[in-house]
């Protein structure tokens, strides 16, 4: 029979050198993944800021093109409609669901998506638009009415 003495024996106390490597390769690995990921985060958290700002330039400019300078301009009380009035088209603008919508006969046209709150008032010859965006961000548009003699 074959026996292996006490000297013969692999010790199996503690890392040996190579096992070490591997291991500080696979952490080397991961924190450069981890940094990947936080990075990519940042960047995408920053392009959907810009997403938000570009949708509401967007919409305000579509706005004011629906404003022309020879309309009647009127605000409901509760400040959530805005009825135009032109010598060849009636429609109004208004908030309902989280949206501004634009309203002309029967159909409607989406304006704004993502808004949360928004009301309208006049003062004077503005037309002022305070909005609240679904990420918590206030906006605020003033546009030049010129109304036109009723």
């Amino acid at each position: 029979m074959y026996q292996i003495g006490r000297n013969n024996r692999r010790s199996e106390d503690g890392f040996t050198f190579i096992e070490a490597l591997l291991h500080l390769l696979l952490f080397v690995v991961f924190a450069h993944l981890i940094y990947f990921l936080v990075m990519e985060f940042n960047e995408l958290s920053g392009m959907q800021q810009k997403r938000i700002e570009a949708d509401w330039e967007i919409g305000v400019t579509d706005i004011s093109h629906y404003l022309p300078y020879d309309s009647v301009v009127t605000v409901s009380t509760d400040g959530l409609t805005v009825n135009v009035t032109t010598p060849h088209h009636t429609y109004n603008l208004r908030f309902l669901n989280n949206t501004l919508w634009k309203r002309q006969k029967s159909g409607n046209e989406t304006l704004l998506t993502g808004v949360k709150n928004a009301t309208f008032f006049l003062d004077d010859n503005k037309l002022v638009l305070k909005a609240q965006l679904e990420s918590g961000v206030e906006k605020e548009r003033i546009f030049i009415v010129v109304q036109s003699a009723e």
